[in-house]
């Protein structure tokens, strides 16, 4: 059996930060421990981790590294912010048979290891839940910025309590066989702790677990219009970029909360259609997916395909290693707009 364990953020990207404890810390610890816990206790298991050290990986690194390495499972570890209390954890929105099934038994057997509030089975369209080609989950362990949670994630025994609920949770999930002995080792780790918190996570953090590559998001709100003047495609969720969503999200009149999720995604890509090759010629061509594209490339979106477009257009396909003839075909557009 491999599991592939993913401890969230890491080297420039720490995750959330509060009370003197950063996400890619907490994760990386509690990560190590349950490829412990599963190697030494249990037969017939290989574990890979997506880092073992503080460093940066993307969330299509991460995946691509799982489907590589043929894993069996995918378990992504993190930790929450934004306020609120309890557990959760996410798959899919459209998951195979094995994700729920996984699901259904690691989710209890954790939230029974940390005792607090349960927030729920959820699912969510996040890019390592996406992007990967076995059963997968994400679990969401306590809020960093609630003064009570974060005392609770400095405490050694609650961070091995976390651990393990995972580990046992994956081993009844998968039938795995404890070793001889290895189950007074289990008795001897269990300590009480008492209650803590967590839920929802940051605007910034769920943009990038919902696009592995946030250039392209960027890219798309730039085209329907919105304001990204300052940074532009930069590839940073950031402020602006939250608020360019949100702005969106208030004039097609939905759920207004900066998160790109699935309704976001559609009503994005319902307005970025691929529909021809836009090029130069006589009489120039016009429409809408012309506007889209000269807010892509930066220059007056008037709607009419001609010289400055076509340059613009240049520029953009030199910039990204594209084949550079002016014309936005299926290869630009599919780059610009996902």
């Amino acid at each position: 059996m491999k599991i592939f364990l993913d401890p969230g953020h890491g080297g420039h990207d720490p995750g959330a930060v509060a009370n003197g404890l950063q996400e890619k810390d907490l994760v990386l610890t509690i990560s190590k421990q349950i490829r412990d816990i599963l190697t030494s206790e249990f037969d017939g298991v290989e574990v890979t981790m997506s880092r073992e050290s503080d460093r940066f990986l993307s969330l299509t690194e991460r995946a691509n590294a799982a489907n590589r390495c043929g894993a069996d499972y995918f378990c992504s570890i993190h930790i929450n912010a934004g306020g609120g209390t309890g557990f959760e954890t996410f798959i899919h929105p459209n998951p195979s048979r094995e994700s729920g099934n996984a699901q259904n038994i690691i989710h209890p057997r954790i939230l029974a290891e940390m005792n607090v509030r349960d927030r729920g089975k959820k699912s969510a369209n996040f890019a390592v839940l996406r992007q990967t080609n076995m059963p997968a989950i994400l679990t969401e362990n306590l809020f960093i910025d609630n003064p009570a949670d974060a005392a609770l994630l400095k405490e050694d025994q609650f961070i091995t309590k976390i651990a393990r609920g995972h580990a046992e949770g994956i081993a009844d999930a998968f039938g795995l066989k404890r070793r001889t002995g290895s189950a007074s080792v289990a008795k001897k780790q269990k300590a009480a702790v008492g209650a803590s918190k967590q839920v929802t996570t940051s605007g910034y953090d769920l943009i990038q677990r919902y696009f592995s590559n946030v250039s392209v998001l960027q890219r798309q709100l730039m085209a329907v219009g919105e304001d990204l003047s300052r940074y532009r495609d930069d590839g940073v969720a950031g402020k602006e970029t939250l608020t360019a969503i949100k702005s969106f999200q208030r004039k097609e009149r939905i759920t207004v909360d900066g998160i790109p999720g699935p309704v976001t995604q559609s009503r994005l890509l319902h307005k970025l259609q691929y529909s021809r090759v836009l090029y130069l010629q006589n009489p120039m061509m016009k429409g809408e997916d012309v506007r889209q594209v000269q807010r892509v490339v930066n220059v007056n979106p008037d709607s009419l395909f001609g010289p400055q477009t076509e340059r613009g257009a240049r520029h953009y396909q030199q910039k990204h290693g594209l084949t550079v003839d002016g014309k936005v075909g299926p290869q630009t557009w599919g780059h610009m707009f996902g």
